[in-house]
Protein backbone atom coordinates (compact mmCIF):
# COMPACT_ATOMS: atom_id res chain seq x y z
CA UNK A 1 0.00 0.00 0.00
CA UNK A 2 2.85 2.34 0.83
CA UNK A 3 4.38 1.81 -2.60
CA UNK A 4 1.14 2.93 -4.28
CA UNK A 5 1.07 6.13 -2.22
CA UNK A 6 4.75 6.79 -2.94
CA UNK A 7 4.22 6.20 -6.67
CA UNK A 8 1.26 8.55 -6.77
CA UNK A 9 3.08 11.33 -4.94
CA UNK A 10 6.01 10.98 -7.33
CA UNK A 11 3.74 11.29 -10.37
CA UNK A 12 1.92 14.26 -8.86
CA UNK A 13 5.22 15.94 -8.11
CA UNK A 14 6.26 15.64 -11.74
CA UNK A 15 3.02 16.91 -13.21
CA UNK A 16 0.46 14.09 -13.69
CA UNK A 17 -1.78 15.33 -10.89
CA UNK A 18 -5.30 14.17 -11.78
CA UNK A 19 -4.20 10.94 -13.45
CA UNK A 20 -2.05 10.06 -10.46
CA UNK A 21 -4.93 10.69 -8.06
CA UNK A 22 -7.22 8.45 -10.11
CA UNK A 23 -4.64 5.64 -10.12
CA UNK A 24 -4.11 6.06 -6.41
CA UNK A 25 -7.84 5.79 -5.71
CA UNK A 26 -8.09 2.65 -7.82
CA UNK A 27 -5.13 1.11 -5.97
CA UNK A 28 -6.63 1.92 -2.58
CA UNK A 29 -9.94 0.36 -3.59
CA UNK A 30 -8.18 -2.80 -4.78
CA UNK A 31 -6.16 -3.08 -1.57
CA UNK A 32 -9.30 -2.67 0.53
CA UNK A 33 -11.10 -5.32 -1.51
CA UNK A 34 -8.23 -7.76 -0.92
CA UNK A 35 -8.29 -7.05 2.80
CA UNK A 36 -12.06 -7.56 2.95
CA UNK A 37 -11.77 -10.79 0.98
CA UNK A 38 -9.10 -12.23 3.25
CA UNK A 39 -11.01 -11.18 6.34
CA UNK A 40 -14.17 -12.81 5.02
CA UNK A 41 -12.36 -16.10 4.40
CA UNK A 42 -11.06 -16.21 7.96
CA UNK A 43 -14.21 -14.95 9.69
CA UNK A 44 -15.80 -17.28 12.20
CA UNK A 45 -19.37 -18.37 11.54
CA UNK A 46 -21.18 -17.07 14.62
CA UNK A 47 -24.56 -18.37 13.41
CA UNK A 48 -23.75 -21.86 14.66
CA UNK A 49 -26.33 -23.04 17.19
CA UNK A 50 -25.26 -24.41 20.54
CA UNK A 51 -25.83 -28.14 20.96
CA UNK A 52 -25.54 -30.53 23.88
CA UNK A 53 -22.21 -32.14 24.74
CA UNK A 54 -23.69 -35.48 23.69
CA UNK A 55 -24.62 -34.16 20.25
CA UNK A 56 -21.21 -32.54 19.78
CA UNK A 57 -19.45 -35.70 20.88
CA UNK A 58 -21.55 -37.83 18.54
CA UNK A 59 -20.81 -35.51 15.64
CA UNK A 60 -17.10 -35.73 16.37
CA UNK A 61 -17.20 -39.55 16.56
CA UNK A 62 -19.04 -39.58 13.25
CA UNK A 63 -16.36 -37.32 11.79
CA UNK A 64 -13.62 -39.72 12.93
CA UNK A 65 -15.47 -42.72 11.48
CA UNK A 66 -15.80 -41.03 8.10
CA UNK A 67 -12.17 -39.89 8.32
CA UNK A 68 -11.07 -43.51 8.73
CA UNK A 69 -13.22 -44.55 5.77
CA UNK A 70 -11.69 -41.64 3.85
CA UNK A 71 -8.22 -43.17 4.13
CA UNK A 72 -9.34 -46.75 3.66
CA UNK A 73 -11.15 -45.73 0.50
CA UNK A 74 -8.04 -45.11 -1.55
CA UNK A 75 -4.90 -45.82 0.49
CA UNK A 76 -3.18 -49.18 0.00
CA UNK A 77 -2.68 -51.73 2.75
CA UNK A 78 0.89 -52.71 3.51
CA UNK A 79 0.06 -56.38 2.90
CA UNK A 80 -1.84 -55.72 -0.35
CA UNK A 81 -1.64 -58.34 -3.08
CA UNK A 82 -0.86 -57.81 -6.74
CA UNK A 83 -4.58 -58.13 -7.42
CA UNK A 84 -5.33 -55.31 -4.95
CA UNK A 85 -2.98 -52.98 -6.80
CA UNK A 86 -4.52 -53.92 -10.16
CA UNK A 87 -8.08 -53.26 -8.94
CA UNK A 88 -7.15 -49.85 -7.56
CA UNK A 89 -5.25 -48.91 -10.69
CA UNK A 90 -8.19 -49.86 -12.91
CA UNK A 91 -10.61 -47.88 -10.71
CA UNK A 92 -8.32 -44.91 -10.10
CA UNK A 93 -10.64 -42.29 -11.62
CA UNK A 94 -13.62 -43.37 -9.53
CA UNK A 95 -11.51 -43.60 -6.37
CA UNK A 96 -10.04 -40.13 -6.81
CA UNK A 97 -13.46 -38.59 -7.44
CA UNK A 98 -14.93 -40.28 -4.36
CA UNK A 99 -11.89 -39.26 -2.34
CA UNK A 100 -12.35 -35.61 -3.30
CA UNK A 101 -16.02 -35.63 -2.29
CA UNK A 102 -15.31 -37.14 1.13
CA UNK A 103 -12.44 -34.71 1.59
CA UNK A 104 -14.77 -31.73 1.06
CA UNK A 105 -17.09 -33.06 3.75
CA UNK A 106 -14.22 -33.55 6.22
CA UNK A 107 -13.01 -30.01 5.63
CA UNK A 108 -16.53 -28.68 6.28
CA UNK A 109 -16.62 -30.62 9.54
CA UNK A 110 -13.27 -29.18 10.61
CA UNK A 111 -14.70 -25.74 9.87
CA UNK A 112 -17.69 -26.54 12.04
CA UNK A 113 -15.65 -27.69 15.04
CA UNK A 114 -13.36 -24.69 14.76
CA UNK A 115 -16.21 -22.19 14.51
CA UNK A 116 -18.07 -23.88 17.36
CA UNK A 117 -14.96 -23.75 19.52
CA UNK A 118 -14.46 -20.04 18.88
CA UNK A 119 -18.08 -19.06 19.53
CA UNK A 120 -18.70 -21.20 22.60
CA UNK A 121 -15.09 -21.44 23.88
CA UNK A 122 -15.25 -25.20 23.75
CA UNK A 123 -11.84 -26.31 22.49
CA UNK A 124 -12.18 -29.92 23.59
CA UNK A 125 -12.08 -31.32 20.07
CA UNK A 126 -9.97 -28.58 18.49
CA UNK A 127 -7.17 -29.14 21.00
CA UNK A 128 -7.27 -32.86 20.41
CA UNK A 129 -7.24 -32.94 16.63
CA UNK A 130 -6.43 -29.53 15.20
CA UNK A 131 -4.44 -26.42 16.02
CA UNK A 132 -6.58 -23.44 16.97
CA UNK A 133 -3.43 -21.28 17.06
CA UNK A 134 -2.44 -22.20 13.52
CA UNK A 135 -5.85 -22.74 12.01
CA UNK A 136 -5.25 -21.35 8.52
CA UNK A 137 -2.37 -23.76 7.92
CA UNK A 138 -4.11 -26.70 9.54
CA UNK A 139 -7.48 -26.45 7.86
CA UNK A 140 -6.38 -28.44 4.81
CA UNK A 141 -3.97 -30.72 6.62
CA UNK A 142 -5.57 -31.03 10.04
CA UNK A 143 -7.45 -34.21 9.26
CA UNK A 144 -4.86 -36.18 11.19
CA UNK A 145 -1.95 -35.30 13.47
CA UNK A 146 1.40 -34.95 11.72
CA UNK A 147 3.56 -38.06 11.71
CA UNK A 148 0.80 -40.69 11.90
CA UNK A 149 -2.81 -41.28 11.02
CA UNK A 150 -3.68 -40.96 14.70
CA UNK A 151 -5.93 -43.99 14.30
CA UNK A 152 -5.09 -47.47 15.57
CA UNK A 153 -7.11 -48.94 12.73
CA UNK A 154 -4.83 -47.26 10.19
CA UNK A 155 -1.40 -46.85 11.78
CA UNK A 156 1.20 -49.32 10.50
CA UNK A 157 -1.40 -50.95 8.24
CA UNK A 158 -1.52 -48.58 5.27
CA UNK A 159 1.03 -46.83 3.11
CA UNK A 160 0.78 -43.20 4.23
CA UNK A 161 3.60 -41.77 2.11
CA UNK A 162 4.97 -39.06 4.39
CA UNK A 163 6.07 -35.91 2.61
CA UNK A 164 9.16 -33.87 3.52
CA UNK A 165 6.99 -31.40 5.40
CA UNK A 166 5.44 -34.13 7.52
CA UNK A 167 2.13 -34.20 5.71
CA UNK A 168 0.62 -37.41 4.46
CA UNK A 169 0.14 -37.78 0.73
CA UNK A 170 -3.43 -38.82 1.46
CA UNK A 171 -4.34 -35.17 1.52
CA UNK A 172 -2.59 -34.52 -1.76
CA UNK A 173 -4.06 -37.33 -3.88
CA UNK A 174 -6.62 -35.18 -5.64
CA UNK A 175 -5.74 -36.07 -9.24
CA UNK A 176 -5.36 -39.31 -11.17
CA UNK A 177 -1.67 -38.63 -11.85
CA UNK A 178 -0.97 -38.23 -8.14
CA UNK A 179 -2.85 -41.42 -7.36
CA UNK A 180 -0.83 -43.33 -9.95
CA UNK A 181 2.36 -42.00 -8.33
CA UNK A 182 1.08 -43.07 -4.93
CA UNK A 183 0.32 -46.61 -6.15
CA UNK A 184 3.78 -46.84 -7.70
CA UNK A 185 5.32 -45.66 -4.43
CA UNK A 186 3.34 -48.17 -2.37
CA UNK A 187 4.25 -51.06 -4.65
CA UNK A 188 7.94 -50.14 -4.66
CA UNK A 189 7.99 -49.72 -0.88
CA UNK A 190 6.26 -53.06 -0.43
CA UNK A 191 9.02 -54.78 -2.43
CA UNK A 192 11.71 -53.00 -0.43
CA UNK A 193 10.02 -54.04 2.82
CA UNK A 194 9.88 -57.64 1.64
CA UNK A 195 13.61 -57.62 0.89
CA UNK A 196 14.33 -56.02 4.27
CA UNK A 197 12.19 -58.55 6.14
CA UNK A 198 13.90 -61.45 4.35
CA UNK A 199 17.28 -60.03 5.32
CA UNK A 200 16.15 -59.79 8.94
CA UNK A 201 14.93 -63.38 8.84
CA UNK A 202 18.19 -64.61 7.30
CA UNK A 203 20.20 -62.77 9.97
CA UNK A 204 17.99 -64.26 12.67
CA UNK A 205 18.64 -67.78 11.37
CA UNK A 206 22.41 -67.16 11.29
CA UNK A 207 22.30 -65.76 14.84
CA UNK A 208 20.32 -68.74 16.11
CA UNK A 209 22.85 -71.13 14.59
CA UNK A 210 25.69 -69.21 16.24
CA UNK A 211 23.96 -69.41 19.61
CA UNK A 212 23.36 -73.14 19.20
CA UNK A 213 27.03 -73.70 18.36
CA UNK A 214 28.11 -71.52 21.29
CA UNK A 215 25.89 -73.47 23.69
CA UNK A 216 27.48 -76.71 22.51
CA UNK A 217 30.96 -75.28 23.16
CA UNK A 218 29.91 -74.03 26.60
CA UNK A 219 28.57 -77.47 27.49
CA UNK A 220 31.91 -79.07 26.57
CA UNK A 221 33.93 -76.84 28.93
CA UNK A 222 31.35 -76.38 31.69
CA UNK A 223 33.02 -78.72 34.17
CA UNK A 224 36.52 -77.35 33.48
CA UNK A 225 35.27 -73.75 33.82
CA UNK A 226 33.62 -74.46 37.16
CA UNK A 227 36.90 -75.86 38.50
CA UNK A 228 38.87 -72.92 37.13
CA UNK A 229 36.52 -70.33 38.65
CA UNK A 230 36.53 -72.06 42.05
CA UNK A 231 40.35 -72.00 42.17
CA UNK A 232 40.51 -68.36 40.95
CA UNK A 233 38.16 -67.23 43.74
CA UNK A 234 40.46 -68.89 46.27
CA UNK A 235 43.61 -67.40 44.72
CA UNK A 236 42.20 -63.86 45.01
CA UNK A 237 42.67 -64.01 48.81
CA UNK A 238 46.45 -64.29 48.34
CA UNK A 239 46.75 -61.04 46.37
CA UNK A 240 48.39 -57.93 47.75
CA UNK A 241 48.30 -54.16 47.32
CA UNK A 242 49.18 -53.20 43.75
CA UNK A 243 47.73 -56.33 42.18
CA UNK A 244 44.77 -56.23 39.76
CA UNK A 245 41.45 -58.03 40.10
CA UNK A 246 38.52 -58.63 37.73
CA UNK A 247 34.90 -58.49 38.81
CA UNK A 248 33.18 -61.87 38.35
CA UNK A 249 30.03 -61.26 40.40
CA UNK A 250 27.84 -62.37 37.48
CA UNK A 251 30.17 -65.18 36.41
CA UNK A 252 31.43 -63.15 33.49
CA UNK A 253 34.40 -60.79 33.39
CA UNK A 254 33.56 -57.23 34.33
CA UNK A 255 35.87 -54.31 35.05
CA UNK A 256 39.53 -54.55 36.06
CA UNK A 257 40.60 -52.70 39.24
CA UNK A 258 43.74 -51.92 41.22
CA UNK A 259 43.96 -53.08 44.87
CA UNK A 260 44.85 -50.12 47.10
CA UNK A 261 44.14 -51.62 50.51
CA UNK A 262 43.09 -54.98 51.93
CA UNK A 263 40.74 -55.80 54.78
CA UNK A 264 39.42 -59.14 55.99
CA UNK A 265 36.72 -59.71 53.37
CA UNK A 266 37.02 -56.60 51.21
CA UNK A 267 39.37 -54.78 48.90
CA UNK A 268 39.73 -51.02 48.60
CA UNK A 269 39.76 -50.80 44.82
CA UNK A 270 40.55 -48.03 42.37
CA UNK A 271 39.65 -47.31 38.77
CA UNK A 272 40.25 -44.10 36.86
CA UNK A 273 36.58 -43.71 35.97
CA UNK A 274 35.04 -44.68 39.32
CA UNK A 275 37.71 -43.58 41.77
CA UNK A 276 38.03 -45.55 45.03
CA UNK A 277 35.40 -47.97 46.33
CA UNK A 278 35.13 -51.13 48.43
CA UNK A 279 34.39 -54.53 46.89
CA UNK A 280 33.75 -57.98 48.36
CA UNK A 281 36.67 -60.35 47.72
CA UNK A 282 34.22 -63.12 46.79
CA UNK A 283 33.11 -61.09 43.76
CA UNK A 284 36.60 -60.92 42.22
CA UNK A 285 39.31 -63.12 40.72
CA UNK A 286 42.97 -62.30 39.92
CA UNK A 287 43.39 -60.61 36.54
CA UNK A 288 46.10 -63.15 35.72
CA UNK A 289 43.55 -65.98 36.06
CA UNK A 290 41.98 -65.02 32.74
CA UNK A 291 45.10 -66.25 30.96
CA UNK A 292 44.74 -69.74 32.46
CA UNK A 293 41.03 -70.20 31.68
CA UNK A 294 40.27 -73.41 29.71
CA UNK A 295 38.03 -71.40 27.36
CA UNK A 296 36.86 -67.85 26.80
CA UNK A 297 33.39 -69.14 27.65
CA UNK A 298 34.55 -69.46 31.26
CA UNK A 299 34.34 -65.69 31.63
CA UNK A 300 32.27 -64.51 28.64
Amino acid sequence: MKKYILAAITIIFFGGCQQALDELNKSLVQVQQNINSNFSQNTVNFNIKKVSDEELSQRFENYKTIRTKFFKKFLVKIDSTEEDFTIRFNNKEKLVNERNEIYKFLISEIDYFYDYAIKYENFKYIDREFSKTNYNNNIKYGITPSGSFGDSDLDSKYFGYYMNNGRILGYEIDTIDKYENYLAFAKSTQKENAIFQKRLQDNKIVKEKQIQQENKERAKVKSACEGWLKKAKIDVYSLGVGDYVVNMAREEAGGTYLIRAIEKNTFLLYAYIYGQFYGQKSDYIPESALKTAPSIYCYK
